[in-house]
């Protein structure tokens, strides 16, 4: 029981630090593309809220 365990916990950190990673990542890319691109990323988020307060909206 105890090597089952012990395996399953590398996995489970294994697949934290996966997700860490691809997270760092992911930032990293819209760091970037802010900064190259701002009045797009203005856009983008004006019509995510916009769609956002549509939906919350019509409850």
């Amino acid at each position: 029981m105890g090597v089952r365990l012990r395996d399953a916990k590398e996995r489970v950190l294994d697949l934290e630090a996966a997700v860490v990673d691809k997270t760092k990542a992911a930032a990293r890319a819209t760091d970037d593309f802010v900064h190259e691109q701002p009045w797009k990323a203005v856009g983008v988020a004006a019509a995510l809220g916009l769609a956002l307060g549509v939906l919350i909206g019509r409850r």
